[in-house]
Parts: C-alpha cells; sequence; structure tokens
C-alpha cells in the first residue's frame, strides 16, 4: 500500500496492515480478514457464488448489449374498465329495483 496511484478509501482505513506485518500474521491474519468480511455491505446488484464466499458487483446489462431496453407489452386496460363499469351499473340497478320492491327497507 501506498505506491502507485491507488489509496485506501477513507471508509476501510481501519482494516490497513503493514505488508512486513502482514507477512507476520497467521491466524491473526484470518480474524482480520473474517472481521473485514462482516462489515462487508452486500447490495442488490452484487452477484454471490454458489458457495456463497465470493460478492461480485453485477453490469446494469444483465444479459443484455449495453443500449438495448426492455419494452412494455401493450397493455389491454380498456376492455377490463368497460367490463368493470358495465358491472357496477348492472348492480346499482339491480339494487335499485329491488329497494323500490320493498324487499330491502
Amino acid at each position: 500500500m501506498g505506491r502507485g496511484e491507488y489509496r485506501l478509501h477513507e471508509d476501510f482505513k481501519e482494516y490497513f496492515v503493514q505488508p512486513a506485518v502482514w507477512c507476520t500474521k497467521t491466524e491473526q491474519r484470518r480474524r482480520h480478514m473474517e472481521k473485514f468480511e462482516r462489515t462487508l455491505k452486500i447490495k442488490r446488484s452484487m452477484a454471490t457464488s454458489s458457495d456463497g464466499d465470493i460478492y461480485v458487483l453485477t453490469s446494469g446489462a444483465r444479459g443484455k448489449k449495453i443500449g438495448q431496453k426492455k419494452r412494455v407489452k401493450a397493455s389491454r386496460t380498456g376492455l377490463v374498465v368497460a367490463a368493470a363499469a358495465v358491472v357496477v351499473v348492472v348492480v346499482v340497478v339491480v339494487a335499485a329495483a329491488v329497494v323500490a320492491d320493498g324487499c330491502i327497507s
């Protein structure tokens, strides 16, 4: 670390270990990595390996070409709305007829 143009992000400064110190660790190295993995935030845009050990960021395309868009299927709401309006009108007419006959007071 500290060589070249790469820097450790501010959120992960607490996990920094000098390379010489890292080489001397044995059991502490495993615990250090487990602590880091527990704090890793899993996002919806991440794919998980089959054994659950590795998380990888997925692309936004997910099996499509980069510029491809999914078009919305044409909806047929006109028929459904008209049918619902007919049912409401029939129910209102039948209810009015029942009230007029004196069945419901």
